[in-house]
């Protein structure tokens, strides 16, 4: 089940830098999609190399975090700026619960494990 929230977050992530028509109408836009494209891209190279080493595990949740927050502002400024369509808004929504989802059992497993 997780493999497929996963899978649904990668695309989410390739059709919000692939396809939405971002024009940076603040310099703080440019800045928070930037912060989102690395942090996503360490997280998920970190995730691929890790190999359940605590401080890496830790890193990679602390990037995750930085993620939705910029994604989450971001969202906020595109909407506020009416530049979001029907369907960028819905990836958008999809890639913030996609990684809440994977975040929330990310900590579960730390926790319990």
């Amino acid at each position: 089940m997780l493999n497929i929230v996963i899978f649904l977050n990668f695309l989410s992530f390739i059709y919000i830098v692939v396809g939405v028509d971002i024009n940076y109408p603040t310099p703080l836009t440019k800045k928070l999609y930037i912060t989102f494209f690395i942090s996503f891209i360490l997280s998920t190279f970190i995730n691929v190399i890790s190999y359940s080493d605590p401080i890496t595990d830790y890193a990679s949740n602390f990037l995750e975090v930085i993620c939705i927050l910029c994604i989450a502002f971001l969202f906020y400024l595109l909407k506020k700026e009416k530049i979001l369509n029907k369907r960028s808004d819905s990836m958008f929504l999809l890639f913030l619960s996609t990684q809440l989802i994977i975040i929330i059992n990310k900590l579960y497993n730390l926790i319990v494990l």
